[in-house]
């Protein structure tokens, strides 16, 4: 007598569809795709309303051809103090590379995977991204540049591409992408101390940045944009290689 074989009962179409549904929502939720919605829908609209950007500047200006934020001894001291900060992280991670490659004890303290974090972080957001290819590829002249704050170019708007014979572009900011890159630091730290250390970071990226758009170096675009990319390239990188901060105290050598 022949056994009987009873055949896959196929899922019902509504349970796949669910299933689908939900893997969608866990994509369209992903930070990464978050972050990287809100950048498409700031530069759209700065380009179909850039006078946006110039309303924002023209807030700072006095007028006569001054941006009068420049003239403030504890703003040009903030200035400075954005390019230091990156500096000393350059400093820190050249000493981290230094200490682990001559086997140091002090370099157990960072492992291999936060230190790439870290690196990369930097090196292909502010760097490679918004320094290297945004800036020498576009064409905006920053606004203290521009006929209408006293300078002679015309106002371009962002992500305008196309040589112009600018050497010193306004898109996008990287001292803005620098101030906010330094959110990565909160994803390799203890725990308890995350939401601090993020805190600290989007208030030090909102002030340099905002420093910027008062001395008429920047557009609201320009930093906006340059605060997206470089989050998007630190959350892709920390999906990536997670780099939390237990890696610091189990893995010594990887």
């Amino acid at each position: 007598m022949a056994q009987h074989v009873q055949k896959p009962v196929a899922a019902p179409t509504s349970l796949v569809w669910r299933d689908w549904r939900n893997h969608l929502r866990q994509i369209a939720l992903h930070p990464v795709v978050v972050v990287a919605a809100a950048t498409i829908v700031v530069s759209a609209i700065a380009i179909a309303h850039p006078t946006i950007d110039q309303a924002t500047a023209r807030m700072f200006y006095d007028g006569a051809g001054r941006f009068p934020a420049r003239d403030v001894p504890a703003l040009r001291v903030l200035h400075v103090m954005g390019y230091w900060a990156t500096y000393l992280v350059v400093a820190a991670l050249l000493a981290i590379l230094v200490a682990r490659l001559s086997r140091s004890r002090f370099a157990d303290a960072v492992s291999w995977r936060v230190w790439w974090f870290l690196t990369l972080g930097l090196a292909l957001g502010p760097g490679l991204i918004v320094n290297g290819l945004l800036k020498p590829l576009t064409n905006r002249p920053r606004p203290v540049q521009t006929d209408l704050f006293g300078g002679h170019h015309p106002f371009v708007a962002a992500w305008s591409f196309g040589e112009s014979g600018f050497d010193n572009r306004s898109f996008a900011s990287g001292e803005a992408a620098a101030a906010m890159y330094l959110v990565a630091f909160a994803f390799v730290v203890a725990a308890p101390w995350r939401r601090y250390v993020a805190s600290l970071a989007v208030l030090w990226a909102f002030a340099v940045s905002l420093n910027r758009i008062a001395f008429g170096a920047h557009y609201l675009s320009d930093v906006l944009v340059a605060w997206g990319i470089t989050l998007i390239v630190v959350l892709q990188l920390r999906s990536l290689l997670s780099p939390d901060a237990t890696d610091r105290t189990s893995a010594h050598g990887t």
